[in-house]
């Protein structure tokens, strides 16, 4: 990130995170942040916007999605801004609108301009990410089908891509 620092051009270099590591250690947060050069963005990305959905979709305890959470809070008290030091990406296509409104309360008790910035990920169902998802029996609410930048929600009881 130093090198990256020391190019002529603007640019921006985006370090995408779970932030797990960062939500556990708040040293790690603040090593992060003091070697976060001009241009740099740290992203932390969340899956889901509920422990339930985390685990639902990563596999891993509810319990780190909290941490999560903590790692936006470690790096903001570390000194990064929301959206020129760091943003937040959620994974929404597998949560509940009421949900993700509770996360976006979350997000402004860090700090209100994390709001203004989050990101809301809609899944890209490619042919092997929808037999991923079946497989899993993982249904999205919304998803973009590839080629395509139109966003479809999904009914209950359709199966995917089936209207």
């Amino acid at each position: 990130m130093k090198l990256f620092g020391k190019l002529g051009e603007p640019r921006t270099l985006v370090v995408e995170t779970n932030g797990v590591l960062l939500g556990y250690s708040r040293t790690a947060s603040e090593e992060l942040a003091s070697q976060v050069a001009r241009g740099t963005v740290v992203r932390v990305s969340i899956k889901g916007a509920t422990p339930q959905d985390f685990e639902r979709l990563t596999g891993a305890p509810a319990e780190y999605f909290e941490t999560q959470l903590r790692a936006l809070e470690n790096l903001v008290r570390a000194g990064l801004e929301p959206g020129t030091g760091v943003t937040v990406a959620v994974m929404a296509s597998f949560s509940e609108p009421r949900d993700l409104a509770t996360l976006l309360l979350r997000l402004a008790s860090v700090d209100p301009k994390l709001t203004e910035v989050v990101e809301l990920e809609v899944v890209k169902l490619y042919p092997k990410v929808r037999s991923s998802l079946e497989r899993a029996g993982l249904r999205p609410r919304w998803y973009v089908e590839p080629g395509t930048s139109s966003r479809k929600a999904l009914k209950p009881g359709n199966h995917l891509g089936v209207e």
